[in-house]
């Protein structure tokens, strides 16, 4: 899982395909269907994932993300797509995640998958030395 992928699986509260899935639409133009069906596929460890799991996945991803202003756009005969303003937005939030979490996000998260409670502790940590 690229660091990306975790920091928005954190940030937005995702499971682990779900912030890869927006990883992969946030890092393409525009994802044909069979594409965005193939990575899902790839993702799960899974021989195949049917057109309904794709379906689905793009329902909890505009669930999940809707509270952040986040969109999740389909041009029919085309693909699924990030719209420019969700991509700038899950920039804003992956470069506020950097900031806030500094040096010490690739040490924790290149070894573990992080909880809210695991950062907060870091944070607590950092803030008594």
């Amino acid at each position: 899982m690229t660091n990306n992928a975790t920091k928005l699986m954190l940030g937005y509260n995702l499971s682990r395909m779900a912030g890869m899935a927006l990883q992969y639409l946030y890092d393409n133009q525009i994802v044909s269907r069979e594409n965005f069906r193939q990575a899902l596929s790839d993702f799960s460890r899974k021989k195949s994932v049917s057109n309904s799991n794709v379906d689905i996945m793009i329902h909890r991803l505009r669930k999940n993300l809707k509270p952040y202003g986040i969109e999740i756009s389909v041009a029919r005969t085309v693909g699924i797509f990030l719209p420019k303003e969700s991509k700038d937005l899950i920039s804003d939030a992956i470069y506020e995640y950097d900031l806030h979490y500094g040096s010490h996000k690739d040490a924790v998260i290149g070894r573990t998958i992080v909880t809210n409670e695991t950062i907060r502790a870091i944070d607590a940590e950092q803030a008594n030395q």
